[in-house]
């Protein structure tokens, strides 16, 4: 029994260590959480990335995080509701959040796995996050740049004239 735990136990961490390879080249971090406590597990610093944030979240609970008390409710529900199609083949439910950052609320969306409890009785979940692009505006253009389709296709040039002033307009496709 003492080595069907072992093999048990390394199948699991095998098969989580596999997970987040995956799933750092898909999304914008990802963590392991204990369900029960909502206690960060492991490594946090691609969430450490994603909020700016000095302090080291490990060992932490995830719902210090929240801006309120509805959103850790919506949280524990989305944790705990089990997805009807256990084959794998349906689209993961994802939960759309705003936690606090360094420079204040980063929305991001979440997704959530169970980690298979193997002998060691923990009730993990590997919980995938991914900012909300939209959240940040475009940066400035830099002062004197020129479009990137500019050179698409030559403008064409329109000369009007009205008293004293000329005006060019230039229109691109």
């Amino acid at each position: 029994s003492s080595n069907a735990s072992k093999v048990d136990s390394t199948d699991a961490s095998s098969l989580m260590l596999g997970s987040r390879h995956v799933l750092r080249g898909l999304c914008d971090g990802d963590l392991v959480l204990d369900r029960r406590s909502c206690r960060i597990v492991d490594d946090a610093s691609c969430l450490e990335r994603l909020l700016k944030s000095k302090k080291k979240l490990c060992d932490t609970s995830l719902f210090d995080l929240f801006l309120d008390t509805e959103s850790r409710q919506r949280f524990l529900q989305f944790l705990n509701t089990e997805d009807e199609n256990s084959t794998g083949t349906a689209i993961p439910r994802g939960l759309r959040v705003s936690l606090q950052g360094t420079d204040g609320p980063v929305s991001m969306d979440l997704f959530h796995t169970r980690i298979p409890e193997g002998t060691t009785g923990n009730d993990y979940c590997l919980l995938a996050m991914k900012e909300d692009p939209e959240q940040k505006a475009p940066p400035d253009a830099a002062p004197g740049s020129i479009p990137r389709n500019a050179f698409a296709s030559a403008p064409s040039q329109t000369r009007t004239q009205s008293s004293s002033e000329t005006e060019i307009v230039n229109a691109y496709e």
